[in-house]
């Protein structure tokens, strides 16, 4: 469960970037 959510975590870290750099411009 720990293992799926860190992979979570992980796909969600550029998703969040390319939302914050698609807010900035």
């Amino acid at each position: 469960m720990v293992a799926i959510k860190t992979m979570v975590y992980l796909i969600n870290i550029p998703h969040q970037i390319i939302n914050f750099i698609c807010g900035v411009m």
